[in-house]
């Protein structure tokens, strides 16, 4: 009785499962990006570092927004290493200071 379950789920699955990878195959678009994308660069996540010149400016103007300094100091620590590139070195973050790019 316990292989005659197993045979079944496993045909049904091996039945059903190229099914599903076909359908997803033919809705799939690698090459471009989906319409929704291209239309709106804008999706509502900010870039901190085109928005601020420095991390402690990232603080102050998350705060200005209705942040309170936890939530402020994180987000504009964790941009550090993407900013790294265009904030001025070394890169003070609160009470932080970065000389060397942080590990990511």
């Amino acid at each position: 009785m316990k292989f005659r379950s197993i045979t079944l789920t496993l045909g049904l699955t091996l039945a059903v499962a190229p099914m599903a990878c076909s359908e997803r195959q033919a809705d799939a678009n690698t090459n471009t990006p989906d319409e929704k994308s291209a239309e709106s660069k804008d999706d509502g996540v900010e870039n901190l570092c085109t928005k601020y010149d420095s991390c402690d400016a990232c603080i102050a103007g998350k705060q200005a927004a209705g942040a309170d300094e936890g939530t402020a100091e994180t987000q504009c620590a964790l941009a550090v290493t993407g900013c790294w590139t265009t904030w001025d070195k070394p890169i003070t973050c609160g009470a932080q200071s970065f000389d060397e790019q942080p590990a990511s």
